[in-house]
């Protein structure tokens, strides 16, 4: 099995933009990622009775995860989760 690598952060422009800025392939590599409405912190969610959960993949996540934060559809949700295979980088 490939080792993978999974990030959880705040569904906030800040957040996306640092995680963005920490790791080249959140622009140039394929990532699954996952939305959620769970309440509490980003580290609390885990366990939290969800309500929505948005599964989405692209090769550029940042920016698509940018254009989830202006859609109306999407301003409940509070949480990412996004995985990428592991790299030597």
């Amino acid at each position: 099995m490939t080792p993978s690598d999974i990030s959880w952060l705040g569904f906030t422009n800040a957040e996306v933009t640092n995680w963005a800025g920490l790791d080249h392939r959140t622009t140039n590599w394929l990532i699954v990622y996952i939305l959620d409405d769970a309440g509490g912190s980003t580290s609390g969610a885990r366990g939290k009775a969800l309500k929505d959960v948005y599964v989405g993949e692209s090769h550029n996540a940042a920016a698509h995860l940018r254009q989830h934060l202006v859609s109306p559809e999407k301003k409940h949700l509070r949480h990412i989760r996004a995985t990428s295979r592991a790299c030597g980088c």
